[in-house]
């Protein structure tokens, strides 16, 4: 079986019952895989809705967030080759 090239999913804030925020903005989200010699290039597109909401989640700290998530994913796959 193949591996996916791609998915997406939707991202959106909510409280702790899983009610969306109507006041935080979501975003529609693709994650792509593209082969790049013997390694993989991971892609992630968010769309939002209004320039406004991008302004927002990023005064808020997405960019901040996502990276140390994406350093947080290296150090794990990094564990995983070498052992």
């Amino acid at each position: 079986m193949d591996a996916p090239q791609s998915y997406a999913h939707a991202d959106y804030f909510s409280d702790a019952s899983g009610t969306i925020s109507e006041e935080l903005p979501g975003s529609e989200n693709v994650t792509t895989f593209e082969a790049v010699g013997d390694r993989t290039r991971v892609v992630f597109r968010s769309d939002f809705k209004t320039e406004e909401a991008v302004k927002q989640v990023l005064e808020m700290g997405m960019k901040e967030g996502f990276t140390s998530q994406l350093h947080r994913l290296d150090q794990w796959l990094l564990q995983r080759t070498v052992s």
